[in-house]
């Protein structure tokens, strides 16, 4: 019974340490990732402002991080249903937000596009392939920080012809 006991000890002891080791490497390999995506934050080679890309990214990981860097009321326009909406001083309320989620492109269904504007300001656009549809949003720097400061839900694109009309 004693060498039971003293097995069952050790195997417990082992597993113990196996996750605790586990955990630990997983830690690592996650900060390595993110100390690598900073650097590459900082050479800016997609020609965004550098520190956007780790606040994009915290934007979409964050519930409290997005809540906090959001101006409400948010200006913007909501996604039409009806043709007859009013879009003139439409604003999103906090208490009305939908949290946003991490782009997917939905099996090449849908393309993002980010413009920035100087070191500021950046403008993310999200559309459609083949249906005339798209959002935007715009992202601001207010001193060391950014803040999604305009968000206009996914609505389908006016024709040229149907923008002339109006």
């Amino acid at each position: 019974m004693k060498y039971i006991l003293s097995f069952l000890a050790g195997a417990l002891f082992t597993s113990i340490f196996f996750v605790y080791y586990l955990k630990n490497r997983l830690a690592t390999t996650t900060s390595a990732v993110t100390e690598q995506e900073l650097v590459q934050d900082e050479v800016s080679p997609s020609g965004l402002p550098t520190g956007f890309r780790k606040f994009y990214e915290n934007f979409h990981r964050d519930s409290v991080f997005q809540l906090n860097h959001i101006r409400f009321p948010l200006e913007g326009i909501p996604e039409r249903e009806m043709e007859a909406l009013e879009l003139n001083d439409f604003f999103w309320k906090k208490e009305d937000w939908t949290l946003h989620r991490p782009f997917n492109p939905m099996d090449g269904s849908f393309v993002r596009d980010f413009q920035p504007l100087g070191e500021g300001m950046v403008v993310e656009t999200i559309r459609h392939t083949e249906a005339n549809y798209a959002m935007q949003r715009r992202f601001f720097r207010d001193g060391n920080e950014w803040y999604l400061i305009y968000y206009a839900a996914m609505n389908k694109l006016a024709e040229p012809e149907e923008a002339l009309e109006e």
